[in-house]
């Protein structure tokens, strides 16, 4: 037996507080890893990390939806219609959403897009939640980042709450140096980039630094440091500079932490007119 009803502003069709509040804040630890994808810098614009924290007790939900149903049978509720969800300082938007009373699965599809209270906007042609939403699965991902960075996914995963992989990785902040196609001077590529938000670690297969659709720097492997770590040794976030000598360049800092207080940083530029040289 399924239930309906046309509504434009009103609380979700089975009444399930737990599961909207969960909802909207388990995405946000999940895709701080790519704010720690390689580059802020052309403006140096610092990144604001996702806020995690739980809203305060009884912070309301509010649905906005050309048509909500429920079905008593199945335990699934179905809004569609430009889906506006409201927690706190987060919204969602989608073309349709589905949650599974009984199971506790939530699905988003058409155009999903969550905006975060740091700024970060995240899109998605669909995400699906399980497991009490410790997992999820995304598919065509774009971040749009509060420091201007802007990362592209074919696929996303969270496993375990902790770990979360991004398929076919891209990552640049080149928003005022396009070429006449309208593509980032430099961008960075890899097939898979790993998140483990418990160590603080950021695992890369295959990464590429491209500069004017030129493939200029490559690794099989890359490990280091998400952006919440403030020291260890490893890389730092790379940097941008254009010269008429060297053309554009981008600096790949290495952090050595040779003691509790000493420590070295090696500034290597590669560019497009004299290769690999040292940063001045």
């Amino acid at each position: 037996m399924t239930s309906q009803a046309k509504s434009r502003s009103g609380s979700w069709g089975c009444g399930n507080i737990r599961f909207r509040k969960r909802f909207v804040v388990a995405l946000a630890p999940s895709l701080p890893l790519v704010a720690a994808a390689p580059v802020f810098a052309i403006e140096n614009i610092p990144f604001v990390p996702p806020v995690s924290a739980n809203l305060p007790k009884g912070t309301q939900v509010n649905v906005d939806a050309a048509i909500i149903t429920f079905d008593k049978q199945t335990g699934v509720a179905t809004a569609t219609g430009k889906v506006v969800m409201v927690y706190g300082p987060y919204r969602l938007v989608a073309s349709r959403v589905f949650y599974n009373k009984k199971t506790g699965e939530v699905d988003a599809a058409g155009r999903v897009e969550i905006t975060e209270p740091n700024g970060n906007k995240f899109e998605a042609q669909s995400l699906k939640m399980r497991d009490k939403f410790r997992n999820m699965f995304g598919q065509h991902i774009t971040a749009l980042l509060s420091n201007r960075g802007v990362i592209t996914a074919d696929y996303v995963k969270r496993v375990d709450g902790n770990i979360t992989i991004f398929t076919k990785a891209t990552y640049t902040a080149c928003h005022d140096c396009l070429n006449a196609k309208g593509e980032p001077l430099w961008v960075v590529e890899a097939d898979q980039v790993t998140h483990d938000l418990s160590k603080h670690n950021l695992y890369y297969v295959n990464p590429r630094l491209k500069i004017a659709g030129t493939t200029i720097a490559a690794l099989p492997y890359m490990a280091m440091p998400d952006p919440f770590v403030t020291r260890r040794t490893g890389w730092l976030t790379p940097d941008f500079k254009f010269g008429s000598v060297y053309g554009a360049g981008v600096v790949t800092p290495y952090f050595w932490a040779l003691t509790p207080s000493t420590d070295l940083t090696l500034r290597p530029v590669w560019t497009t007119k004299q290769g690999p040289i040292a940063d001045a």
